[in-house]
């Protein structure tokens, strides 16, 4: 049958549609790892998102056309579904995009074998034409969504096209920045899991769950003895974050999981039954069709369910403490471990081989000061930004979101950004930094990460080629920051292949 989340995120998104057709018309699809990165891209591309204009459909000229766009979901950056209305410079009339976020595979397959993808389970519900939007961005979770089988135009994959089963067609890809993979562990998994082996991740995905004990080394986390039970969980076989991860500890990227899900969506802050995640027929990879083999073909919802209280969980017959374990690309874990009104609190990140990288050191500045309109944070402290880089995200209570490093000083001391602090920020008078990517990835000793690729088919032409590489130049030079990690000569390793061997760079 098909799965319940799939069902669940369709009916939930009922959402979007724009205001009409285009002179331009562009679909993109593909990797949730890096929609933060491409969907402010995608704005930041539009010359003008506001005011009227007109279009002419072949048939009919449409005046009075309203500029803007909207999303679904609790916010922008983690939405399933986007729409953008207006001019981009360098294309003649009206541009739209929709875009329609599930997996790197399942973008690829869009593009490669686009009627197998129309009838198949994804119909791809591309957002139509009458909803609202706004130069400021509308949430239209709540509109109706009709069902729009055009072709993708566009896709963002985090893996190769040769690692997938979808090679009919060779796609034209061009790399645009690093995307970082991390394990997180779920609210309510006990203080003493902080970290994962290869061997450890191996063990869980494959059988499905195990003992916090194994993590822990502590006798009171014996799932038999009343501690904690860890389960799998994670994403569906078109996702190249599970590509890529599987990749990583060894398990083979076309090894049948066990993962489990919430037995239906909680109504409040706790999860108190769990199943496997129904299988799915449909799919067109033999990995899925089972319960368990499948997964949630969207990050930020699996995110979300890792911030639900699991203290008292029931499985078949077992009743008891529960956590779970899961992989995401940064966009996503951000929505697990700092973010988010849902459930009961907030998950956190793993170090993964003994390496804490993705996300894992939480450097205070509350020694820190700034003052309106800098554009930086001084540390009193020596060496207090020392593994930060510059294209880091700061998340912090005095800057807005989207901010980052520009430039780090010698002694380690200041950090420039991107944006001004308002004179209530400035108050402040302390901030937390999340260091998504310290040295470890740049370095070569944190390998749980790939490369991020936009893909389009090789006949495409005209405004979708000039919009595709306009993109793919936005987000490499510009938009990374929002998911990962710029391509840039100061990296000192490489990969050539997803879990590959990490070489040096220089």
């Amino acid at each position: 049958m098909k799965s319940t989340l799939r069902l669940f995120t369709a009916a939930a998104a009922l959402m979007l549609a724009s205001t009409a057709s285009a002179d331009v018309t562009i679909y993109l699809t593909g990797s949730t790892a890096f929609r933060a990165a491409t969907s402010n891209a995608i704005k930041n591309l539009f010359s003008s998102l506001s005011g009227t204009g007109s279009y002419n459909d072949g048939t009919t000229n449409h005046t009075g056309v309203t500029y803007g766009y909207a999303f679904d979901g609790s916010g922008f950056n983690g939405a399933n579904h986007q729409i953008f209305i207006g001019t981009v410079n360098g294309i003649t009339g009206t541009v739209i995009v929709k875009t329609s976020w599930n997996g790197s595979l399942q973008g690829i397959q869009s593009l490669d074998s686009p009627a197998d993808v129309t009838n198949q389970f994804f119909d791809y519900p591309w957002v139509n034409s009458s909803v609202v939007v706004s130069s400021s961005g509308v949430n239209n979770t709540a509109s109706g969504m009709t069902n729009d089988t055009s072709n993708a135009t566009l896709a963002m994959a985090d893996n190769t096209q040769g690692a997938t089963p979808f090679t009919n067609t060779s796609l034209v890809a061009t790399q645009v920045g690093v995307v970082p993979f991390a394990f997180v562990a779920s609210y309510s998994a006990p203080a003493g899991v902080t970290n994962i082996t290869p061997q450890l991740a191996t063990a869980l995905f494959k059988g499905g769950y195990c003992s916090a004990s194994l993590f822990t080394n502590n006798t009171a986390d014996q799932d038999n003895l009343g501690g904690t039970r860890i389960y799998a969980a994670g994403r569906d076989p078109l996702s190249g974050t599970r590509l890529n991860t599987f990749a990583e500890i060894g398990m083979g990227i076309n090894t049948p999981p066990k993962q489990y899900q919430y037995s239906s969506l909680p109504g409040g802050t706790a999860i108190t039954s769990i199943v496997l995640v129904p299988g799915n027929s449909d799919l067109l990879t033999p990995v899925g069709q089972n319960d368990g083999e499948t997964g949630f073909y969207s990050g930020g919802d699996l995110g979300k369910m890792l911030r639900y209280d699991t203290s008292s969980v029931t499985y078949k017959t077992r009743t008891g403490k529960a956590a779970f374990i899961s992989y995401l690309g940064e966009g996503d874990a951000v929505t697990a471990v700092q973010t988010g009104t849902v459930g009961a609190g907030n998950g956190r990140y793993l170090s993964y081989g003994g390496v804490s990288a993705f996300g894992g050191v939480q450097v205070s500045v509350a020694d820190g000061s700034w003052t309106s309109g800098s554009a930086t944070i001084t540390s009193a402290t020596t060496g207090k930004f020392t593994g930060c880089v510059v294209g880091q995200l700061v998340r912090c209570a005095a800057f807005g979101s989207d901010t980052y490093i520009t430039a780090i000083d010698g002694t380690k001391t200041i950090i420039t950004l991107n944006k001004n602090a308002t004179t209530t920020q400035a108050s402040a008078g302390s901030a937390t930094v999340s260091v998504i990517l310290p040295n470890p990835i740049w370095n070569g000793s944190y390998t749980m990460w790939g490369y991020e690729y936009i893909m389009w088919a090789p006949g495409t032409s005209g405004d979708q080629l000039t919009f595709g590489n306009k993109l793919a130049n936005q987000i490499s030079t510009v938009d990374y920051y929002a998911s990962g990690l710029a391509l840039t000569s100061s990296m000192l390793v490489k990969r050539f292949s997803e879990g590959g061997t990490v070489s040096q760079n220089y």
